[in-house]
């Protein structure tokens, strides 16, 4: 064989040569794919990883050499859970999205705040200490004062309940308002010398001087008879007139 390529002129022995390099080569290729097949499948896969986790596209370049039947299917394979990795990934994009977007609130509306205000000839205690201010013992000294009055007929009376501090009166002339037809009068020709003089508005003369004069002309017919007293004065039965009836 070596005495027949000998005889080859120059032009015959580099084409055997060059078809003998291509054929080592060849073997060579054909030897090593088992070991850079792998390691460029796992580069593959780094890529798709790589690609998922940063959201950039990834180009891959496709190699002729590489064995396709034994590498299409992985690549399939691969193409599907890659697919499946982008639509959870796009789902779960989405969802955050979702999330983290600021809810519009509608702007409220601010509605100018109408303070309460209570009869003060109806209320009562419970109510009364509800108010800003307002203790226990304020209330029911109001409660005590209106009973003994039969109720008031201005808020300017309440100035004259001892004990309340000036801020707990301030509170209860704006949470309060009067209603005169809830007066519980007394009658002048009824009403016993201790009931009258019970009423802080009536002292004992005056009393005194009403029992005498409706047992004098067998009942008082109208309230300016008391006028001709010295014991009546026009400021007394301006007050009075809230209180006493026939």
């Amino acid at each position: 064989m070596w005495q027949e390529i000998l005889f080859l002129n120059k032009r015959q022995r580099w084409s055997l040569a060059v078809v003998t390099v291509f054929v080592l080569v060849f073997q060579l290729l054909i030897w090593t794919q088992s070991l850079w097949g792998p390691l460029l499948l796992r580069s593959f896969s780094y890529m798709q990883k790589k690609e998922v986790s940063s959201g950039q596209p990834v180009e891959f370049v496709s190699t002729d050499s590489l064995n396709r039947s034994s590498v299409r299917p992985t690549l399939e394979v691969r193409t599907k859970e890659r697919r499946v990795v982008e639509d959870r990934t796009e789902g779960v994009q989405h969802e955050s999205v979702r999330t983290e977007r600021p809810v519009s609130v509608a702007k409220s509306v601010q509605i100018p705040s109408i303070p309460l205000r209570f009869e003060v000839n109806a209320v009562d205690s419970a109510t009364l200490v509800l108010l800003k201010g307002v203790g226990a013992i304020s209330a029911s000294r109001l409660i005590a004062h209106r009973k003994r009055l039969g109720g008031f007929y201005d808020l300017k009376q309440l100035n004259e309940i001892k004990g309340l501090h000036p801020d707990v009166l301030k509170v209860l002339n704006a949470s309060l308002i009067v209603d005169a037809t809830h007066i519980q009068r007394l009658s002048v020709n009824e009403a016993s010398l201790e009931r009258l003089k019970a009423h802080p508005y009536v002292s004992f003369f005056q009393a005194k001087t009403i029992v005498e004069l409706r047992q004098a002309r067998k009942g008082i017919r109208s309230l300016d008879e008391l006028m001709a007293f010295d014991a009546f004065q026009s400021e007394d039965m301006m007050r009075l007139g809230w209180y006493l009836e026939l």
